[in-house]
């Protein structure tokens, strides 16, 4: 085995070639070859020599040696546990053949002379998919010698070469793999004279580490053209890395093959085994951290990570004040909180879209040229905001640079996602770091880390150690967390008077969980606290207000139950509320919507509308998954109507009678027949109605219910994204159960689109192509007017069941 070391810059390869056994192949072989299927009869001597340093062998084929008839190719072998395969990889000279062949060969010894010989397994067409099972081949190695002029023929090269292997970050010029991110693996290939490029298509197989790379993606597997051998061109791919399983971890494996595919086998024609080296979880010089975690819009949004230079009051205002003089990362920080309803503001997400997306050009420029700062702020904005699925892949990237360089926040985000990915030392790692450092809000992962035993033992009173540091730096989730432990009593004695104290504290800090907590409270008389249904609807209301989809749902409540209450009854405003809570995702509140428009209460009664709100619900409350409607009454109707009776012949001149038996022909016919006409005749009311359900930051939903289609749905923009969900089950037709808005294949006679899935939920603009949907699809559709939506079925006459839609178009 030979190790190769290569260094570009600081990056450090170990590039290992396969090692293939030399023992026993090389020199001359003969025999005679038939492949009836390429019409080859021939004499044959096979000459090989190995590559230095085990890289397998090269040589060259001869089909009738010395004769008029003489040919010539080049050939590629390595060998494996059974003996070795060889694949002709160019024509040399002779008759022009573009039939190239590869072969598998036995190896063993000829019992009674005790030569070795190799025997033909399997003899494949080069670039096809057919394997000749009429094809032979033995031959005995042979100790004549073959002339020099014949051996002069030999290319000593490899056929294809991986050169220099190089790793980049996908958004900033490192050569390492970085945790929890994206980087491009990219190589260059090297291709012999001798190679016949036409013919030979290699597949590209990138096989990295399991336990390194997050992944599989089909960028894995490629075909790849080959260069000149003038040329180094090569491959770029996107690996996404994890948190690797020690921050100390030095280099990550992947595997790189090059192989020739054809019928059901492969031919390796060259392999790499990658050690990578791996990125520190922190930077070794975190000499500008300070800096970048004391400034003006630090020292503004600090009171949300425990920073503590400001009140909450002042930070917002302060926050405000810089970003109506225009800074970009002010007006980056606005735009996060009120998206998020994170730092007291309350959720907004069409206003933070938009203040997030005014500065997107100037917060990527200041990213670029290595602020960490404007890199979290870009990895909220891709992540959350942008319609490209790319730069939402590729952002975590800036979130891990970010920590890389000791920005505190970035940290914190990075801890949790490593705790929720179950990378519990590396999360550790960063909490403890960041915390060390100056972030308070750090204390939360180690106390969640304590009081649920991620990592390691339970303990309960570490937990109220770590959550009591964040609270006392007035992290109001901190406190919302004490409460809610010394209030359930599952982990520690209940302690009502501390359970109110710090919810209070965390209500008064803006967490709206809290909130909701105090109304229940109040609501209902427990935690040693008076029954009292204003403070309650005081508590709720400022929860709802706050974008708290439960206190949502309690204050419509409170005002429907309103006279029980002592309160005033509201019905406008209870359905006001409730329709928000549902809006806002609130499972509870979508199952009291579908009651609602179906029985017509508070509001109009719509079938539409009440389906749309039951299948949200389920699909978020999933129960025990619904078969479509007459499911399996096919299979009853074949029992129902097969007739396996025997038929009965009298034969008169021996006076009797005599049957067939049982006629399983005539049954299986009968009943299928029969089965089909009972289908036919059950026609399913058609139901197709879609309607604008709500409108909430930029996004129109849209839902409804079809079982065909509906024409001209929906008017859109040319440029908009549309994304739509289908939910249910149909039958298509006879014996087609359970059929899922994603489709069958098969059946494309009977399809509105051939090209897509039978069945499938699809939308179009009149004039372009279907778009297959599915259950859940995502498309931007470049021409606007009125959509069609459809189930590609052309016949829909003795379908049965319905499609729930639900579609969103994003202005």
């Amino acid at each position: 085995m030979e190790n190769r070391l290569k260094r570009v810059g600081l990056l450090m390869i170990i590039l290992l070639s396969t090692t293939f056994n030399s023992y026993g192949f090389d020199g001359l072989w003969s025999g005679r070859l038939k492949v009836t299927g390429l019409g080859l009869s021939s004499n044959v001597h096979l000459y090989l020599e190995e590559i230095p340093a085990g890289g397998g062998y090269k040589g060259i084929l001869i089909y009738n040696l010395g004769k008029k008839s003489e040919n010539i190719t080049s050939v590629f072998g390595y060998s494996n546990s059974r003996g070795i395969r060889i694949m002709e990889v160019s024509q040399i000279r002779g008759v022009a053949n573009t039939n190239l062949i590869s072969i598998s060969l036995r190896a063993s010894k000829n019992p009674k002379t005790g030569v070795d010989v190799l025997r033909a397994e399997r003899i494949y067409q080069v670039k096809s998919s057919l394997v000749f099972d009429t094809g032979s081949l033995e031959m005995s190695q042979s100790t004549d010698p073959l002339s020099a002029s014949y051996r002069s023929l030999v290319n000593h090269n490899p056929p294809v070469t991986i050169r220099s292997p190089l790793v980049k970050n996908a958004a900033f010029a490192t050569t390492k793999i970085a945790h929890n991110s994206y980087s491009i693996l990219q190589f260059g290939l090297g291709t012999s004279q001798d190679l016949n490029r036409d013919l030979i298509e290699p597949l590209m197989e990138i096989i990295p580490d399991e336990n390194s790379f997050k992944e599989r993606s089909p960028d894995y597997t490629s075909y790849l053209k080959l260069p000149s051998p003038e040329q180094n061109e090569g491959a770029r791919v996107l690996l996404r890395s994890v948190f690797l399983s020690s921050s100390t971890q030095a280099q990550v494996k992947v595997k790189l093959s090059l192989v020739n595919e054809y019928y059901k086998d492969t031919f390796r024609l060259a392999e790499s085994i990658l050690f990578l080296p791996v990125e520190d979880l922190f930077a070794e010089n975190q000499s500008s951290a300070a800096n970048y975690n004391d400034n003006p819009t630090m020292k503004a949004v600090g009171y949300e990570y425990g920073l503590g230079q400001m009140e909450p009051v002042v930070g917002r205002r302060t926050l405000e004040g810089l970003a109506q003089q225009g800074d970009a990362k002010a007006i980056g920080w606005l735009g996060y909180f009120k998206f998020f309803g994170k730092g007291g503001f309350n959720i907004d997400k069409g206003s933070g879209r938009e203040l997030m997306f005014s500065v997107r050009d100037r917060l990527t420029r200041q990213a670029e040229g290595g602020d960490p700062e404007s890199m979290f702020l870009i990895y909220q904005i891709l992540s959350n905001t942008s319609p490209n699925p790319s730069e939402r892949k590729i952002s975590i990237n800036y979130l891990q640079r970010a920590s890389f360089m000791g920005y505190l926040p970035a940290q914190y985000e990075s801890g949790l996602i490593a705790l929720t990915s179950g990378s519990t030392e590396v999360a550790r790692k960063l909490a403890e770091q960041s915390f060390a450092k100056g972030l308070p809000k750090s204390a939360l992962i180690l106390g969640l880390m304590h009081v649920e035993g991620r990592g390691g033992r339970k303990d309960v009173k570490q937990a109220l150690a770590w959550y009591q540091r964040a609270a006392d730096a007035g992290d109001a989730t901190a406190l919302g967390i004490l409460s809610q432990l010394y209030s359930n009593g599952m982990d520690l004695p209940p302690d009502p008077t501390k359970a109110v104290a710090f919810a209070k504290q965390a209500a008064n800090r803006g967490n709206s969980g809290a909130m909701v907590f105090l109304g229940d409270v109040f609501l209902n008389g427990n935690q040693g606290v008076k029954k009292d249904p204003k403070e309650a609807l005081k508590w709720y209301t400022n929860a709802a207000e706050a974008g708290n989809s439960q206190g949502m749902l309690s204050l419509g409540l409170m005002f429907e139950k309103g006279n029980e209450l002592g309160l005033v009854t509201d019905q406008k405003s209870a359905f006001y509320w409730i329709n928000l809570a549902g809006i806002n995702g609130n499972v509870s509140a979508m199952f009291a919507l579908a009651g609602i428009y179906e029985e017509g209460v508070y509001t109009e009664m719509s079938q539409v509308k009440s389906r749309f709100w039951r299948a949200e619900a389920e699909a978020l409350r999933p129960s025990e998954q619904r078969a479509s409607p007459r499911a399996g009454e096919d299979i009853a109707n074949f029992w129902k109507y097969a007739d396996f009776s025997p038929t009965y012949y009298y034969l008169p001149d021996e006076d009797r009678v005599v049957s067939t038996g049982t006629d399983v022909m005539g049954g299986i016919f009968s009943g299928l027949f029969g089965s089909y006409l009972e289908s036919r005749s059950q026609v399913q009311p058609q139901f197709n109605k879609v309607e604008l359900i709500y409108e909430k930051d930029g996004e129109r939903v849209y839902g409804g219910t079809i079982s065909s289609g509906v024409r001209e749905a929906i008017r859109i923009v040319g440029g908009k994204e549309v994304e739509a969900f289908a939910r249910g089950r149909i039958k298509l037709g006879f014996l087609l159960d359970n059929v899922t808005a994603n489709g069958i294949s098969g059946y494309q006679n009977f399809s509105i689109d051939p090209k897509l899935p039978h069945g499938a939920f699809i939308m179009r603009i009149p004039g372009s192509p279907w778009v297959n949907f599915g259950t859940n699809n995502v498309h931007r559709f470049n021409q606007g007017g009125l959509i069609d939506i459809a189930i590609n079925d052309a016949d829909y006459s003795n379908n049965a069941g319905y499609f729930d839609v639900k579609i969103i178009v994003r202005d």
